[in-house]
This record gives structure tokens, C-alpha cells and sequence, in this order.
């Protein structure tokens, strides 16, 4: 009689970090709540957000960094998100304000908002995204 075979067991890789951009999910390290010197991580589908100690994703289990203390200390992570809505909502929640308090244009607000919005991507582009804003134009011949 031969022995039985035993299926090949699968490890779960496991990958520690501090944000990842993935297809169609966003993960970033935020404060876990209740535990100022512990991380969560902050998941994000486009349509809602959830928090956890760990998270996995297509066959990978992504768990937040461990901090150090001076790190702790030395970094403000950001605690975990409010509800806010739909993004509409939210960006005209963003113009609102942008208009009440700074004055700033419609058009102006768009452009800010937008640069905004796209500076919390970073990790996705390949370059870096700047702004640059001022309430005069000077040109010097």
C-alpha cells in the first residue's frame, strides 16, 4: 500500500507597510483607534472605507509597519476617515469652504481641490506633483 500524498500547503505572503496603491483598493496606515502608538490599516474601494489590524488582497496579507517609538513621536499619522458621503458631496463641501473662507473663485476652488485630490495619489504617479499659487501675475522684461 502507498503512502497518501498530502496537498502542498500554501503560505500566505505577508508584506508590512505604510500605504499601497492596488487595483481597485487603496491601503494606508492609519492610527488604530484607541492605541496611539499601534497602526491599522485604512482600506478604500470607491465606495467605502474600513479599518482593520490587517488586510488580504488577491493571495497577499498587507499588515501596517511597526513603529517605533521615536517614530511615533516623529510622525503624525493621520487618524482613521469620517464618512463624508459621496466624492460630489465631498468636493463641494471642499468648494464651500474654499469660497466662504478664502474667496477664491469656483474656478479657482476646482483647481485647488483638484490638486488636492491628486496630491493624496502620489505613491501612483511617476513624478512629483507641485502647486504653485499667487494672487498676481508679475512678468519682468
Amino acid at each position: 500500500m502507498l503512502p497518501k500524498r498530502s496537498a502542498p500547503v500554501e503560505e500566505e505572503k505577508t508584506s508590512q507597510i505604510f500605504s499601497v496603491v492596488l487595483p481597485e483598493l487603496m491601503v494606508e496606515a492609519v492610527l488604530a483607534p484607541n492605541l496611539p502608538k499601534k497602526l491599522h490599516l485604512q482600506t478604500w474601494d470607491g465606495r467605502k472605507a474600513a479599518t482593520m489590524p490587517s488586510i488580504s488582497h488577491c493571495g497577499l496579507t498587507y499588515q501596517p509597519r511597526p513603529i517605533a517609538g521615536a517614530l511615533a513621536h516623529a510622525i503624525r499619522f493621520p487618524p482613521t476617515s469620517k464618512p463624508f458621503g459621496s466624492a460630489a458631496k465631498l468636493t463641494a463641501s471642499m468648494r464651500e469652504f474654499l469660497s466662504r473662507y478664502f474667496g477664491l473663485a469656483p474656478d479657482a476652488a476646482d483647481l485647488l481641490i483638484a490638486f488636492a485630490l491628486a496630491s493624496y495619489f502620489v505613491d501612483a504617479f511617476p513624478s512629483r506633483q507641485s502647486c504653485t499659487c499667487s494672487d498676481r501675475i508679475t512678468r519682468r522684461v
